[in-house]
């Protein structure tokens, strides 16, 4: 994920550890900070996490392992998944998946992405009928216009030199929370629009998650922020900014 910027195409989702792990130790020792950054590639711990889907229980450790023969000892997070085995004997998988320690200087560009005072904030309607439009809106235009007021209107929206299609919604959940709308949301019928790179958007619609509930802010011509709800604890955000004219 890149720093804060609104310039920057981003995905941020913070979990709480207790939602997580039944155990969570992270102890602090002298000259080292109680939390840690880690870089590593998300497809081996994806296919250790596949590997492990009918463990009883997995154990995630973070030690230092030495990598080939006569290899420097280098920081891996092992994953330890305990089967039941038919002689009700616990067989353990292993899988240390080599990761690289980010130092402090760098902690500012994982933050979460500060964003402005929003100008509209809708519930998305039915994801599988809007993915199956942009599918489609993606082979006559590179570009989409996404726009929403505070009554319930929202509409997807392509226009080129030959051809201009909209796909409007009515009733459409409302967030109404003057903490974070803007002042620019006084009048309720006033549509608040951003333009937005089409497959970008539409890899959001693509991910194989399940969401329960998809949230769309719009920060009119600079920034589209959805939030894809997984459950009460985990919600993936992604920050996709605008394409100005």
């Amino acid at each position: 994920m890149a720093e804060g910027s609104l310039s920057d195409q981003a995905l941020y989702c913070v979990m709480n550890h207790s939602d997580l792990f039944h155990e969570y130790r992270c102890e602090e020792t002298d000259g080292f900070p109680s939390e840690l950054y880690l870089r590593l590639h998300i497809s081996h711990l994806s296919e250790a996490f596949k590997t492990g889907q009918n463990a009883m229980e997995i154990k995630m450790i973070l030690k230092n392992k030495q990598f080939g023969d006569g290899g420097k000892e280098s920081p891996c997070l092992r994953l330890e998944c305990a089967f039941a085995s038919a002689a009700s004997k616990q067989k353990t998988t292993i899988h240390d998946i080599k990761v690289e320690l980010i130092g402090q200087k760098e902690w500012h560009l994982f933050q979460e992405p500060s964003m402005p005072q929003l100008d509209a904030s809708v519930v998305l309607p039915d994801l599988k009928k809007i993915k199956v439009a942009v599918e489609r809106l993606k082979n006559m235009s590179t570009q989409l216009k996404i726009a929403a007021n505070s009554q319930g209107d929202m509409f997807l929206k392509i226009e080129t030199d030959e051809i201009s299609v909209k796909m409007s919604f009515k009733d459409v959940e409302s967030i109404k929370c003057k903490e974070f709308l803007s002042d620019s949301t006084n009048d309720p019928g006033d549509m608040k629009e951003v333009t937005v790179d089409i497959k970008k958007f539409l890899q959001i619609l693509q991910s194989s998650f399940e969401p329960t509930r998809a949230i769309c802010n719009i920060v009119a011509d600079r920034a589209l922020q959805v939030f894809l709800c997984l459950d009460d604890q985990v919600a993936l955000q992604y920050l996709v900014p605008a394409i100005l004219p």
